[in-house]
Order: structure tokens, then C-alpha cells, then sequence
């Protein structure tokens, strides 16, 4: 907010008249203890009055103005701070990285919140234009200097909302002057205020540099690591470079000790006469090369928009450009670690700042994440320790919780196409917020389009809890598949796993056949999780199977299984062939879905595969979890695993005993748990592990 519209009054025959807004919080106003917002004097006769606020004020607090006319004073009625409107940035930005000379339009992505429209009505406005600016300034300094309004900035393309013309969205505009190669182009967006009643405010792009008409533009590239187009963020990361015309480069492994710059296709930059024989990263990753700014914004808009989340990314500079491609992996999930729990302690420092009289405790505590924090290379694990030391003294101190729980999200279409999606928390209390990351507030919102819900997060606070929780929709966990196979049919049987919370049920099952050559031979679907026949095929041929589970946000992983149609023989017997299942390589959910299947058969008859664990008992402690199972057989040691129920990375770990101690676990938060033996021996010289199929999940709740 920065005004307050008053009516005021006074006896005009008095001297000195002034006003005093004042902020405070507790329902009794003590000029005392509030807070001056804004001063001033009155001049002129009685009436209307607007008083301009220059101080943030703050949600939740109480506003009052004192009138002082020579000696006599009056109050006025209180008001209350409502929170600001949530209707998030509007965004403007190029499709393309640069443009030629001698182009006539221009493709740019343009998002603003629907409540622009519903708030102001008729009085609406919205315009788009787009400028040609001399070279040679960068993006702080068209803003700051406000170049698109000099003499020599000339304005190429225009469209506006009265022009019923559509301003938002993927828009294509068309440049009636021509461009200057060496100049820069720049869009604006112009949108009414949302707070200055009668004023705009202007939103600019990223530039993007003008080229000459022989000039190639560079097309935007991605390199990916560790991400399958066969699982289902990879498959929509596919789907969204297609559209936005991305060239997709896949890292093996043994790329790891290659350059960037030769990955990328760089002049000057050879393959290595190396084979990389160092460390072999499991994470995911992600590196951009030949975006700029502006499209790199499309590019990630995008991305969150089809809930495609991909935590470890770069974009090629003039630095990376010569490292091994596995260095720049390393360092960038090092970073991001590093980034992630600095802006953590960052939070709470701010945090406890305004912890009116605290403890020396909690000054001690507080001093020492600062001085932390004001050195040049703090470190994760030191980082780590004071956030935890923080906290604790912190929620202790404050006799707060931490905000735990699991978030349940339902959807429900509507008659109009569209969806309603109600969340539910399990300690829930009349404190418990739910924001949305569409600017909606509350417990059930309708309206949601289809291709939102994918990208739909709620957030969830409570003012009596330290924290925040976010969930989201999921895309159906990977069915397990069977097959049976004659001389001529394959049939396929189907047995959908433990659903993922917050995975909305399974509409259908999709499978796809393809021939030794990778043909496509049939696709065949079933709404029921029951079985899918391929038949008509011939006879001694090995097919490949490609198989995934729909709901309403998506497709799962896709699984793959090979299997075999019988020999033609004389007695005319049926051929049972066994299958092979091969899981996607994404990271963490592909270590997971093949994981959750039965282990594969082993190449190696010599090592036997051990029994299955039997589901273990478990028991909650403070930040943590004690398991314990019965032995297995032959086991070297046991494999255990586990998750926070809603999330999707495992985290692993190995012990030799039948027990296990699990710490330094989120308090009063639900996890996931499962455990398998494995049998370690050396084959022909060389140690060969295999492992026994996982327990039952066991969820269990930490105190």
C-alpha cells in the first residue's frame, strides 16, 4: 500500500494542524510503543485527504491517525492490515537468444495474473512495445537509465489490449521499422499499478543483441546428464525443448572427461585421447548453452510450469567452457548444497532478529551463525552445524515446533473442463495457512486447468509452528510388468505398486511393442490394470516392451521388458520367456523403480541371491528412527532404505548387523523404509554383489 484515503476536519481558524499515522500491533493503541508510518502537516480547507505511505507496513497489524489542531487532538477509527494482493510478477521475454536484421516479426512468451483483468475491468490496460536500442549497454542500465525513452532509441513494434489484440502468452509482433545490426531490442511491458491508484508500471525484458542478416543465430542447446526421455520429467524436459525448438545433447558416463566446449561443439575444442576413468556421478544434471537471458526465463518458466524440477543446472560461461564436464558436475552439486543451506541459515537469522529480549543463549547462538556467515568460503558442513544450533536454541527458546506433517492433495474435475484440487493437513490447526503458487489462497481452489496441475505447489505456514511445507501433485508410480510369451502372442500382466502420495488414481496403462530393429510394431492401452495381449507376431523374435502408467498429471517412468515368441516346433508347446526389466537412468527414481521390482537374474550362477528381508519393526525416537529384522541367511550385510513420505529421493544406507540406528531425521515427520540383504563374493577374481529383493515398506512417524 502506499496511500490512505482520510477525511479530515478541523477548526480552520486554528493555527498549526498536523496528522501522525501510527502502526502498532497489540489491540490497545500506546502512542508509546507504536510506531511512526508517516507525518505531516495540513494546509487549506477540511475534506478529503490523501496521506502517501513511504514506510513498509506490515500484514496483520493495526493503523491509526492522530489530528492535532493547535492544543486539541482526535483519533481516528482503526484499520486493520490485509496482506497485499499475490498475484506474483508479471514476466516478458524473447523466444530467441538474437535476432536478424531483416526480420519483420518477433516471437516473445508474455505472463501476468488473471486478477490484473478481473480487479480493474473495464479500465484494464496493458501494452507491449518493443524497442531498438544503440549497442553497448547492458540490461541494469537500459533499466536504470531508462534509454527506450532517449532520442535515438526508436520503437520497432507495438501491440495493446484496446487494439483487441491478445497481450499474454506466447505472442508474435510484427516490427514496422526496420533494425539496425549492432543495436540491442528490448521489450516492455506497461500494466496498471496494483497499489498506485491511476498509475502504471512498466516490466522490461532481457535484451537480446540484433544481428546481421548472414549471421547464424546460435541455437539453444541442452545437455543432459542422467535424465531419460523414457521417465516422466524427463519425457516432458523432451517435450518442452521441442517446443521451444531446444537441441537436446545426451552425457554418457564415458563423457565425463571430455570438455564442455567439445560436448557443446565449440570450434577448437577436440575429444579427449583419455579414457575417463575417475568417479561417475549419479545426481542429475542439466547445462545450457547459446540462452540468453530472456530465453533462458522462458526456458525455466516453462519448466516449473510442466512441474519439471531438475536441482543441478548450469549455463555454459567463458570460465566452464574449458573444464572436464565432470568437474563442472561436482561443482555445481557441491554449490547447491552449499547455496541451499546458506539461504536456510540466512532465513532464520532474520528470523531470530526479531526476537525482542532474548536469552544470552540465544544471542550466543545467533552471534555465531553471523560471524559464519561474514566469512568468505563458510563450507556446507559448517553451515550445517549452525543452522541445526540455531534452530534449536531458537524453537527452544520460543517453545515452537517445527511445522510436520504430510499434506494430502484431491482433484476433482468440474462440469466446465476444469479441476478443483482440496488439500489437507494432518495437524492441521486454526493457524494453518495454504498459499498457492497461482496466487490462490485457502484449503480447496477450482478453476485449475488441466496442464496447470502438474505445476500446481501449495505452501503451507502456521504462526504457531517454525517452518514451511510444500506438496505438490504426483504422476503415478511405475506399474510392475509380467510377461508371457507363446510362438506368436505376447501378454503383458499388470500390477500397479503402492500408489505415491498425492498421485491421483491410474486412468490407464499404455504399452508399446517394438521388433529387434526398434520398429514400432503395435500400442496397445487398457483403463484397467488387468492384461494387454500383442498377438500375431513371429515366431522365435525377441521384442521390447516399453510400458507406463497415466493419471491426470501425467505418465509414470516408462519400464521396459524384453521378451521372446517361441520356437516353431513339431509338438506345437508354448515358450514361456522370462523377462528382463530395464528401468530408466534417472537418478535417484530409476534406482528406485528397479529397486521395487524383483531383482533381475543374475549373470552369475555362482552367487546365490539372498532371501528377502521380512518387514522390519521399527521404532520412533527424537529425530530419528531404531530398526531391527531378522537375519538373513548367507547375508553379507543389509541395504536400508529411506524416504520422507511425499518426497522422492531415498537416501541409502549399509550395515552389517541386523539393527539400525537412523538420526538426524526431521521431528514428527513420516518416512518411508525398507530394507534388502545382499551377498558379497569374489567371481574369477573379482567381488560381485547381489542383492535380495526389499522388505515391505514400512512407514513409520519420528518424535
Amino acid at each position: 500500500m502506499t496511500h490512505i484515503d482520510t477525511v479530515l476536519g478541523w477548526d480552520e481558524s486554528a493555527g498549526e494542524v498536523s496528522y501522525v499515522l501510527y502502526e502498532y500491533e497489540d489491540a490497545t493503541f500506546n502512542k508509546e510503543t507504536a510506531t511512526i508510518v508517516t507525518q505531516g502537516s495540513c494546509s487549506g480547507n477540511c475534506g478529503s485527504r490523501r496521506v502517501y505511505v513511504k514506510d513498509k507496513i506490515h500484514e496483520g497489524h493495526i493503523l491509526r491517525l492522530e489530528l492535532k489542531a493547535d492544543e486539541q487532538v482526535a483519533t481516528s477509527n482503526p484499520i486493520n492490515v490485509l496482506p497485499s494482493p499475490n498475484w506474483g510478477t508479471p514476466t516478458i521475454s524473447f523466444n530467441t537468444p538474437a535476432i536478424k536484421c531483416d526480420e519483420k516479426t518477433v516471437s516473445l512468451t508474455v505472463d501476468y495474473s488473471d486478477e490484473y483483468e478481473k480487479i480493474f475491468g473495464d479500465e484494464f490496460y496493458c501494452d507491449i512495445s518493443i524497442y531498438s536500442i544503440p549497442g553497448g549497454y547492458n540490461d541494469d542500465e537500459i533499466k536504470d537509465k531508462e534509454l527506450w525513452e532517449r532520442n535515438d532509441a526508436i520503437r520497432v513494434g507495438q501491440i495493446n489490449h484496446s487494439w483487441k489484440k491478445e497481450t499474454r502468452g506466447n505472442l508474435t509482433i510484427s516490427l514496422y521499422k526496420e533494425l539496425k545490426a549492432g543495436n540491442t531490442l528490448v521489450a516492455k511491458l506497461r500494466l496498471p499499478h496494483t497499489e498506485w491508484e491511476g498509475e502504471e508500471e512498466d516490466f522490461l525484458s532481457v535484451s537480446i543483441p540484433i544481428i546481421g542478416a548472414e549471421e547464424e543465430v546460435p541455437q539453444p542447446t541442452v545437455l543432459l546428464y542422467n535424465i531419460s526421455k523414457d521417465s516422466s520429467m524427463g519425457g516432458s524436459l523432451y517435450e518442452i525443448c521441442k517446443e521451444l525448438d531446444v537441441q537436446i545433447k545426451t552425457v554418457s558416463p564415458s563423457d565425463l572427461g571430455e570438455t564442455v566446449g567439445y560436448l557443446v561443439g565449440r570450434k577448437g575444442y577436440e575429444k579427449s585421447q583419455e579414457v575417463y576413468s575417475g568417479k561417475v556421478a549419479n545426481t542429475q544434471f542439466m547445462l545450457m548453452d547459446g540462452f540468453s537471458d530472456g530465453f533462458m526465463d522462458t526456458f525455466l518458466l516453462s519448466m516449473a510450469k510442466h512441474g519439471v524440477t531438475i536441482d543441478h543446472k548450469a549455463k555454459t560461461t567463458m570460465y566452464n567452457i574449458e573444464w572436464q564436464f565432470h568437474k563442472l558436475v561436482d561443482d555445481i552439486e557441491e554449490e547447491h548444497e552449499e547455496v541451499t543451506t546458506l539461504v536456510a541459515l540466512q532465513t532464520l537469522v532474520k528470523e531470530v532478529e526479531k526476537v525482542e529480549n532474548p536469552s544470552k543463549e540465544l544471542q550466543a547462538a545467533l552471534k555465531s551463525a553471523k560471524d559464519l556467515l561474514a566469512t568468505e568460503e563458510p563450507g556446507t558442513e559448517n553451515l550445517k552445524k549452525e543452522l541445526e544450533a540455531l534452530k534449536e536454541v531458537y524453537l527452544k527458546e520460543r517453545n515452537l515446533e517445527e511445522l510436520a506433517g504430510d499434506v494430502i492433495l484431491k482433484v476433482t474435475p468440474n462440469t466446465d473442463g476444469t479441476y478443483q484440487v482440496n488439500a489437507s493437513f494432518d495437524n492441521e490447526t486454526e493457524h494453518t495457512l495454504y498459499s498457492w503458487n497461482n496466487g490462490m489462497q485457502g484449503k480447496v481452489i477450482t478453476g485449475v486447468l488441466k496442464e496447470d496441475l502438474k505445476g500446481l505447489v501449495v505452501s503451507l505456514t502456521d504462526s504457531t509452528k517454525h517452518g514451511k511445507i510444500k506438496a505438490r501433485f504426483e504422476v503415478p508410480g511405475i506399474p510392475s510388468i509380467g510377461t508371457n510369451a507363446t510362438q506368436t502372442e505376447i501378454t503383458l500382466s499388470f500390477a500397479q505398486k503402492e500408489n505415491k502420495l498425492n498421485a491421483p488414481k491410474v486412468d490407464k496403462i499404455v504399452a508399446v511393442l517394438y521388433d529387434a530393429k526398434g520398429n514400432e510394431v503395435a500400442t496397445k492401452e487398457s483403463n484397467q490394470l488387468d492384461e494387454l495381449h500383442f498377438t500375431g507376431l513371429t515366431a522365435g523374435q525377441t521384442y521390447t516392451v516399453k510400458a507406463w502408467a497415466e493419471n491426470v498429471i501425467g505418465r509414470s517412468d516408462k519400464v521396459e521388458v524384453v521378451a521372446a515368441t517361441g520356437e516353431k516346433s513339431s509338438s506345437g508347446g508354448s515358450y514361456i520367456a522370462p523377462s528382463a526389466p530395464v528401468t530408466p537412468s534417472k537418478a535417484d527414481e530409476a534406482k528406485e523403480n528397479i529397486d521395487d521390482q524383483d531383482t533381475p537374474k543374475n549373470d552369475t550362477p555362482s552367487v546365490v541371491k539372498p532371501a528377502k528381508v521380512k518387514k522390519p519393526a521399527a521404532k520412533a525416537v527424537k529425530h530419528g528412527l531404531k530398526l531391527s529384522w531378522k537375519k538373513v541367511e548367507g547375508a553379507t550385510g543389509y541395504e536400508i532404505r529411506y524416504r520422507k513420505v511425499g518426497t522422492r529421493k531415498w537416501y541409502t544406507k549399509k550395515v552389517k548387523a541386523t539393527e539400525v540406528s537412523l538420526t538426524k531425521l526431521t521431528a514428527k515427520r513420516t518416512y518411508n523404509v525398507k530394507v534388502r540383504a545382499y551377498v558379497t563374493t569374489k567371481v574369477d577374481g573379482k567381488a560381485k554383489t547381489v542383492y535380495g529383493n526389499y522388505s515391505a515398506v514400512k512407514k513409520i512417524k519420528t518424535k
